[in-house]
């Protein structure tokens, strides 16, 4: 018995085809994966971009010297952008380099951590080199102060952020310190190490990091800091915390989307598997014995 095509079955069938395809969507958001190539060690320079910080000097350090150069990262300032304070000696001639791919970045010298940024005209130029081996533009910054400083001062810069998602809900961003002095700067030496510190992530939970050192005992927020040294990478992985909230949603809607589908679905196929039954009684009243007529009359 050949099947009749129904509207409303089609209908049914289409709405659970689409609520399928949404969900199927929604958990390829949900679930996808991207280790981080350094991390993992599958680093590619086309593709793959760090951000290189260095610090380096024009005046030779003494062994022993207890003073530490760091580096304060935040990404909550500028949307799409990391800012970068860097904590240096000026009596040390200290001579920062710093990468940013896309955009030049933006620098200032700032008395106090809290202090705003001055104007845009006050901002430090930088000699631009480009660096084939890992694909990106190295910016050479030489602060000048007007006055004679001797205390620890900052220079705060802005560069395109390079964070890229790990997965739905992590976050990654890997930095390198590099060892090569700058262009025509032979004569400048790395500091040892650069301490950097990550308070500033916002809405990061399970902060934790491959390669950089762990801070000895005692020091100040040892959760949210590390020590790179001249010639290392380090990776710093994080948890969003509202992605988390996010993520938990969509797994809500992503199971009621399926079952709605699947009822749907079954909407639409009923009036099919009902129609399996008619060719059985189609037969059974097809070889059923005829019933004996009512006999005529008599003839009078």
């Amino acid at each position: 018995m050949a099947f009749r095509i129904r509207r409303t079955s089609i209908v049914w069938i289409a709405i659970a085809g689409a609520l399928f395809v949404v969900s199927g969507v929604l958990t390829g958001m949900v679930t996808r994966v991207a280790p981080d190539p350094i991390a993992t060690e599958s680093y590619l320079p086309e593709k793959s971009l760090f951000q290189m910080a260095a610090v380096f000097t024009t005046e030779p350090l003494d062994a022993g010297d207890p003073f530490e150069y760091s580096v304060a990262y935040s990404d909550a300032v500028k949307k799409g952008w990391a800012r970068l304070s860097f904590f240096v000696r000026p009596s040390d001639g200290p001579v920062i380099l710093i990468s940013s791919p896309r955009a030049p970045p933006e620098c200032y010298l700032i008395e106090d951590f809290r202090s705003a940024d001055p104007p845009r005209s006050e901002s430090i130029g930088a000699i631009i080199s480009e660096d084939e081996e890992t694909n990106q533009n190295v910016y050479t910054l030489l602060p000048v102060w007007r006055e004679p400083v001797y205390e620890m001062q900052i220079v705060r810069c802005y560069v395109p952020s390079l964070v890229h998602s790990e997965s739905f809900t992590g976050r990654v961003a890997d930095f390198y310190f590099d060892e090569r002095a700058p262009p025509g700067m032979d004569f400048a030496t790395p500091v040892p190490s650069l301490l950097y510190r990550f308070t500033g992530i916002v809405n990061d939970r399970d902060l934790r990091f491959a390669g950089g050192m762990e801070l000895s005992e005692g020091r100040d927020a040892p959760d949210t800091s590390r020590v790179l040294e001249v010639g290392s990478f380090m990776s710093v992985h994080w948890e969003v915390a509202g992605r988390q909230s996010l993520r938990d949603t969509l797994l809500i809607i992503i199971g009621t989307l399926i079952g709605i589908a699947v009822t749907a679905l079954i909407e639409g196929v009923r009036p099919y598997l009902e129609g399996l039954d008619q060719p059985e009684s189609y037969t059974a009243n097809a070889t059923a014995a005829p019933s004996t007529p009512p006999a005529p009359p008599p003839a009078t």
